[in-house]
């Protein structure tokens, strides 16, 4: 006998006010943090750095710039940034990416772009690892920005408010 009817949704505890489907492939996505190529990424530690992501994101990207401003809410954080660009989406996001990396100082030039809309004035080029970070983004599966990691390798996608990140984040 063929099914007729098909269940699609997401299910939920009650009681506990819980998604247990969205736990359940956080588990089943989680990756291993010491596989990271960390030299790939622009590191900034803010006050003790204690708390860590690893940050996927697009300079472009209009969630990602909005997930950054909650970011300059939360201290004692490490930030891990790999800067992933998806041209299907934002053309001048290679670009931009590059331009960050090869910039002085890389993450205040990320961040006065997200955050200021200040264009990077670096000119010079070098090598960056741009087309690497490409490659381990499509191997994570990591199919849209932001998407970040935890110590624990658990997988967060999407924009999340400063209130919900210290949550997430103890």
């Amino acid at each position: 006998m063929k099914p007729n009817t098909f269940f699609v949704g997401n299910l939920i505890d009650l009681k506990e006010q819980k998604n247990l489907t969205e736990e359940s492939m956080q588990t089943l996505s989680k990756i291993d943090i010491a596989k990271l190529p960390l030299n790939q990424a622009i590191k900034k530690i803010k006050g003790k750095g204690e708390r860590v992501i690893y940050l996927f994101s697009d300079p472009d990207c209009p969630y990602c710039q909005k997930l950054e401003h909650e970011l300059q809410k939360i201290d004692n954080l490490t930030v891990y940034l790999f800067l992933y660009p998806i041209p299907s989406l934002h053309p001048n996001a290679v670009n931009i990416s590059n331009q960050i990396w090869c910039s002085k100082n890389p993450y205040q030039t990320w961040l006065d772009y997200t955050l200021e809309k200040k264009q990077p004035t670096n000119s010079k080029a070098c090598s960056t690892p741009i087309t690497q970070i490409a490659d381990l983004g499509k191997q994570l599966e990591i199919d849209g920005t932001p998407t970040f990691f935890l110590k624990d390798g658990t997988r967060i996608s999407g924009i999340r408010s400063a209130e919900e990140l210290e949550k997430i984040l103890k």
